[in-house]
């Protein structure tokens, strides 16, 4: 892993981890199962399950503040 700068480090608790680990599972399934032609791959697409909007991730949030405190800084 990375270890954050100062003020950047994100703890998640157990329960908030376990969902953020399934909501990432159920995004990355495989939700196309149309029939492929001969020599055709089967297509992809990943979409939140049920139509729910994805669970928020604090880490993830924490990194683009990061970044964006970074860019304002370059200009």
């Amino acid at each position: 892993g990375v270890k954050p700068d100062a003020g950047y480090e994100v703890t998640l608790e157990t329960a908030e981890r376990y969902q953020l680990e399934l909501d990432r599972h159920e995004r990355d399934l495989v939700v196309n199962h149309s029939p492929k032609k001969e020599g055709e791959t089967a297509k992809t697409e990943t979409k939140p399950a049920d139509g729910k909007p994805p669970v928020a991730d604090r880490q993830l949030q924490k990194a683009v503040e990061y970044l964006a405190s970074e860019l304002a800084k370059a200009s």
